[in-house]
C-alpha cells in the first residue's frame, strides 16, 4: 500500500483536481478500447478528490488538465 498524502494548500488541491481528472479520462478511454498502458487510477480516490474539491470550489481546470497530459506524455516543457 502507498502512503497517500491529503492536499492541504490551495496549489496541491488544484493539482489533485486536475490530475484525478485526467486519470479518470485515460481509465475511461482504456475501458473503451482507446488506449493501452498508461497509469492506473485508484477511480474511488479520484472521484472522492473530485468531490472534495469542488466541495471546496475546485474544478478541473484547461491549462492544468493540459500540463497532466503533457506530463503523462513525457513532455517536459511547461
Amino acid at each position: 500500500m502507498c502512503n497517500v498524502r491529503e492536499p492541504s494548500s490551495r496549489g496541491e488541491w488544484r493539482l489533485a483536481v486536475d490530475c484525478c481528472h485526467v486519470l479518470l479520462l485515460v481509465d475511461s478511454a482504456r475501458q473503451y478500447g482507446l488506449i493501452t498502458g498508461g497509469p492506473v487510477a485508484n477511480v474511488e480516490r479520484c472521484e472522492d478528490i473530485l468531490r472534495r474539491g469542488k466541495a471546496l470550489g475546485y474544478e478541473p481546470s484547461e491549462p492544468g488538465i493540459s500540463f497532466a497530459i503533457k506530463g503523462l506524455c513525457g513532455d517536459k516543457k511547461p
